[in-house]
């Protein structure tokens, strides 16, 4: 039977004009043959029709179907894409504010609610038969990462996982874990683009390659100086690439043949501000027929939101923009119109859509040119270089399968553009994946109730996390034997050193040493500068060195020495000078290397040469940290002496000074013997250790009780089961407050919207007195709940932020949403997302405290917050 589904379904392609790649069968056939599937490609390289196939089995096994997705926007056009497939009837969404045929045997839902029901009691997942994580190496985000390990980890054992992924560096390492973990585990690789990927760079309204640029970067870089001049601002000023630049550029666009085209400016506000160029000088991309079109669209729409709805989300700016088009798609434009632009760019109507990071995120909007205008993004407090992952998803955009026979990617040469960021995310290299895991309040005790805390226990060691802090613990048990060998090597010629005693054994000892007195380190400080003095007149040319510059420690040889400076060549290669005042630390002779001579240094062959005798002698320094002292504390010789040290006649020697000198390397690797094996000791089982210390936080606050071996969850901890926020714990603490129960609903969920940390909400002040005697409790709470994490040495609790309050509070009374988005200059895109993400998080609190007070006020907030279709 199972035979035939693989058959059927390719059978099924062929009809649609559809023929797999070799990644698409080996994916599906390991599947057919009951395996899990890890399947690592590029953007746009087909991972989805794996996925469908998933679908295929499930009905043919009679079993439930879910596939996941990191964000609403993408699990809604996934949900329409398989209601087309599959029909409405056999398709069912749930997101955080959406419920649609929830016992609809293909289930689309965001990784969030997967993860709550598998900690429901329902016992739903038994019926799960494939479970699809799409774009898995969400799992190394910080903030919802732990999410996607939760499920992996709790998955029954009888569901097939399909894990889809962007390329990642190591792909082996997440797979060998997966297979610990899951089971067998099929691992699919694919680096194949379906349609060629040609990168160029945009220079003076025409376009070279990225290869061509970067050998003649410096000639480019002049010019892109020359056409902007002192005028362009970059990221951090107001206005980088002007009207009438990116208008040629555009225009140089179509004239190649390059458009549609996605055009990234990585600034909402930019982004509207190039659309309203465009309609200022009067740009159209469209025939009359294409606008017929997309008037019949933009009028089905209208029909759904009223007069002043229409100017509060723009209605009539955007339309302009899309009858002409282009339009713009970022997270602070109204949803409806997003989705629009998304629909008509996948219909052939629009030539240009100009965006922030938002097209990143898996959602389906092919084109045949993705444009950058930077490789910088905003990332919440500053602008960032983008990442190589980063890059590689934003261009996977271009090239549309069965429609371009080529995609291209265009960089924008101007004036802040690095070549060396340039050439760093074009080389393609992948990332790692690295697990952002850590146990949230609500994890615990919804492990603790579900399983005990043996299992629990278990679970936590079982985690990618764990997998991944033990692998670089083997590294460190490794080098810790190698640091103990080298110090049995020493010992032999340190023995004899002073004849006054014992001078290994004084030396153990002054190692357990603790902080000397304040006068002691000054005047260790002052003996250490002169070192440093002494070690720079000594110098010599040919030397091999270790110092601390500034605080990083360098190996160099010297070249030349010219009074206040040395011209040396360090282990990359590079010629620098060492000023005397940047020095921090002595320059510890390592030997010499022989310089060559008749040759010149400006030879690149040379130096590389030069820079590998300089890397063989240091390599096991570096491995073991050896010179790693030089770039701590100058005061780092002086200690408190012990009964140890001044039992040992050693101590007294007047020759101390320099016995200590010659036993340096002695010194410093005792100190990084310590330093590993206190590592050690803190990361063996560090996850559970973390899990164990959140018990102990629980345990004081009652949310756990003690009995013998296992905790129980108490009342108070149940309520924290069904709560799903990084602030999980201070939303239960506070529940308890007498201002908190005081609240009627209205300024219930206003004061809820503080557990968003949504800073784009706009804080304004709190003028209720209610809420503001609610939000002193809540902040008391925070201090309270801080000082207690910090005694079990976590960090868990983020800070909150009041953003929002005013802004639901008034909403609530009936305030015009114009007029609070301008009041708070809050997008309206913002508001939907924050509104529904607060909708959400009364839901929980109204199924948490279902016949309290909590669970009753919740459901009446959120009757008061849908006063509008649109949340």
């Amino acid at each position: 039977m199972m035979n035939s589904v693989l058959s059927y379904f390719t059978d099924k392609c062929a009809r649609r004009g559809i023929v797999p790649d070799t990644f698409q069968t080996d994916s599906m056939r390991a599947l057919e043959e009951g395996r899990d599937v890890l399947l690592s490609a590029p953007t746009g390289a087909g991972k989805t029709l794996v996925a469908q196939f998933g679908i295929e089995l499930a009905l043919a096994h009679g079993c439930e179907y879910v596939y996941t997705a990191p964000v609403k926007a993408l699990s809604n056009q996934k949900y329409k894409q398989f209601c087309l497939l599959y029909g409405e009837e056999n398709v069912g969404l749930l997101t955080g504010d959406t419920v649609i045929n929830s016992s609809a045997p293909i289930l689309v839902m965001t990784t969030e609610v997967l993860r709550n029901i598998l900690f429901s009691p329902s016992g739903r997942t038994r019926h799960f038969g494939y479970v699809v994580l799409d774009e898995i190496h969400y799992l190394s985000d910080p903030w919802r990462g732990p999410v996607w390990e939760e499920i992996i980890l709790q998955l029954p054992s009888a569901t097939r996982l399909i894990s889809l992924s962007a390329t990642i560096e190591n792909i082996g390492e997440f797979a060998s874990w997966l297979t610990s973990v899951r089971g067998d585990t099929a691992v699919v690789t694919s680096d194949l683009r379906p349609v060629p990927l040609t990168r160029l760079v945009a220079h003076k309204n025409s376009f070279v390659a990225v290869d061509d640029f970067l050998a003649h970067r410096e000639k480019y870089r002049l010019h892109a100086a020359e056409k902007y001049g002192r005028h362009f601002a970059g990221r951090g000023g107001s206005r980088g690439v002007g009207a009438a630049a990116r208008k040629k550029l555009v225009l140089a666009l179509r004239r190649a043949g390059y458009l549609p085209a996605i055009y990234f400016i990585f600034s909402r506000r930019g982004c509207d501000r190039a659309v309203q160029d465009f309609i200022d000088a009067d740009i159209c991309f469209t025939d009359s027929a294409q606008q017929r079109e997309i008037r019949l669209q933009l009028d089905a729409l209208a029909q759904t939101l009223g007069e002043q709805e229409m100017k509060t989300v723009r209605f009539r700016f955007w339309s302009r923009a899309l009858l002409r088009g282009f339009g713009a798609h970022h997270a602070g434009m109204f949803p409806a119109l997003k989705e629009l632009t998304e629909k008509l760019m996948s219909q052939g109507l629009l030539a240009l859509v100009y965006a922030t990071g938002t097209l990143a995120l898996g959602i389906d909007m092919p084109v045949r040119t993705v444009v950058l205008e930077s490789l910088m993004k905003w990332d919440g407090s500053g602008f960032v270089n983008l990442s190589a992952t980063e890059f590689t998803q934003l261009i996977g955009r271009a090239g549309r399968r069965g429609k371009d026979v080529r995609g291209y990617a265009v960089t924008v040469n101007t004036p802040e553009l690095d070549p060396q960021v340039l050439e760093y995310v074009s080389a393609g290299k992948a990332e790692r994946l690295e697990s952002a895991f850590y146990p949230t309040y609500n994890t615990v005790v919804n492990l603790l109730q579900n399983y005990g805390l043996d299992t629990a226990k278990s679970i936590m060691g079982r985690s990618f996390a764990q997998a991944q802090i033990n692998e670089q613990l083997a590294g460190e048990k490794r080098k810790l034997a190698r640091i103990c060998a080298r110090i049995g090597q020493l010992k032999p010629k340190l023995e004899h050193v002073c004849a006054k005693g014992d001078f290994l054994a004084y030396l153990d000892a002054r190692a357990q040493a603790g902080r000397a007195s304040k006068s002691a380190r000054k005047k260790a400080r002052e003996d250490y500068r002169r070192a440093v003095e002494k070690s720079w007149r000594t110098v010599k040319t040919g030397g091999l060195y270790a110092f601390s510059l500034e605080g990083e420690l360098v190996y160099a040889l010297v070249l030349s020495v010219r009074g206040e400076r040395i011209r040396m060549l360090n282990s990359q290669g590079e010629r620098i000078w060492v000023h005397r005042r940047r020095l921090t630390s002595v320059l510890r002779a390592l030997g010499t290397v022989s310089l060559p001579h008749g040759l010149s240094l400006k030879n690149a062959a040379v130096r590389e040469d030069l820079a590998a005798r300089i890397s063989a002698p240091v390599k096991e320094r570096i491995e073991l940290g050896t010179d790693m002292d030089l770039t701590h504390s100058w005061d780092r010789m002086a200690v408190s002496p012990t009964e140890g040290m001044k039992g040992n006649k050693v101590h007294f020697c007047p020759d101390l000074p320099q016995h200590l000198a010659a036993a340096e390397e002695y010194l410093s690797l005792l100190e990084r013997r310590q330093s590993t094996e206190r590592f050690l000791d803190e990361y063996r089982d560090a996850v559970i250790k973390e899990f164990l210390a959140s018990c102990r936080v629980l345990e004081c606050l009652g949310y756990l009780q003690r009995s013998s071996d296992t905790y129980k969850v108490s009342m108070n901890g149940n309520l924290l089961r069904g709560i799903h926020n990084e602030s999980d714990l201070l939303i239960t603490l506070c529940l308890n407050e007498p201002e908190f129960q005081n609240l009627d609903p209205l300024r219930f969920a206003a004061l809820c919207a503080g557990f968003l940390g949504d800073k784009r909400l706009g804080k304004t002040a709190i003028v209720d007195k209610r809420l503001r005697r609610a939000w002193a409790a809540v902040e008391k709470n925070y201090v309270y709940l801080s000082d207690l994490e910090s005694k079990f040495a976590i960090v868990r609790t983020f800070e909150p932020d009041s953003c929002g309050i005013s802004l639901f509070y008034m909403w609530g009374r009936g305030e015009q949403l114009s007029a609070l988005l301008h009041r708070n200059r809050t997008d309206v895109g913002d508001f939907i997302s924050a509104a529904r993400r607060l909708i959400d998080l009364l839901r929980q609190l109204s199924a948490a405290g279902e016949g309290s007070w909590v669970g009753h006020t919740a459901q009446e907030a959120i009757k008061i917050l849908r006063r509008w279709d649109w949340l």
